[in-house]
């Protein structure tokens, strides 16, 4: 009798051994189910974090090869004439040739400087492009160190890709109604290129003038100022130009990204060496 009541306590103790088993395993499969997605989503967010620091990568270098090196004077920067791509012909672009002149009518677009100044700088710019917020400053350092021999001359090309830079081309045009073309330029590519009213209502106030009328200007003339810009576009195509920003001097294109760069070209049209 007392072997029968062993037997059955250590049958107990098996059954509820095999229970504690049987629960851990259904536990680890209910968690495995739960987490199994998660684990998948979590895999996929590093896969898009790694492209994201390649991307990035990839930019920065770019704009290290890009950008003009310090305590280098009279350095030309064997930068490509546009680094934000547009190509007209969809990549079937000819080659850039450096040597050629292109003919660039001013047409209607406002100049900065003198206007019968020898030296025009044609600049086509996309106001989003952070590229043209890095190179086109240093032409207002041009126009300062030749006041009477230079003008700088802005040709719009807002590329497809940059959903604020069309906006921003036309509303530089509302601005050149009250005199701030240029003004606004500086404006617009410091700010991404936002054109939302209260934006547009901040630029006014820092550039002191009448709001409204910059708002009605940018929204009732719309079809005036995408005229202007298509005329620009035509240009885009017979010039060759693949992206922005890229910059003629007289017609040539050039490479100059510097002042010094700018000078020593200037100084050979000047002197008649060119």
């Amino acid at each position: 009798m007392k072997e029968n009541n062993i037997l059955v306590a250590l049958l107990g103790v098996i059954a509820v051994v095999l229970f504690g088993v049987c629960l851990m395993l259904g536990i680890g499969n209910s968690i495995s189910v739960a987490v199994g997605p998660l684990a998948a989503q979590v895999g996929e967010l590093t896969g898009i974090d790694k492209e994201i620091n390649r991307r990035l990568s990839a930019i920065e270098a770019r704009q290290t090869a890009l950008a003009p090196a310090n305590g280098a004077p009279g350095q030309v920067v064997n930068a490509p004439p546009g680094p934000c791509g547009g190509a007209p012909n969809g990549g079937g672009a000819p080659p850039v040739d450096n040597n050629r002149v292109y003919t660039i009518p001013i047409g209607d677009s406002p100049v900065l400087g003198k206007r019968n100044a020898p030296v025009t700088i044609t600049a086509f710019l996309d106001l989003q492009c952070p590229f043209c917020l890095q190179f086109y400053p240093v032409l207002k350092d041009v126009l300062k160190a030749y006041p009477n021999k230079v003008k700088i001359v802005i040709k719009h090309f807002p590329l497809p890709f940059h959903g604020n830079a069309l906006g921003a081309a036309k509303l530089t045009f509302a601005a050149n109604q009250q005199g701030k073309y240029y003004d606004m330029v500086d404006l617009l590519l410091a700010n991404g290129a936002a054109s939302t009213d209260d934006k547009i209502r901040e630029y006014a106030r820092t550039l002191r003038i009448d709001a409204n009328r910059l708002l009605n200007d940018f929204k009732n003339k719309d079809a005036q100022w995408q005229k202007l810009i298509d005329d620009d576009k035509v240009l885009v195509s017979q010039d060759n130009v693949q992206g922005t920003p890229t910059f003629f001097i007289n017609g040539r294109v050039t490479q100059a990204r510097d002042l010094n760069s700018y000078k020593a070209e200037i100084d050979k049209i000047l002197s008649g060496n060119q």
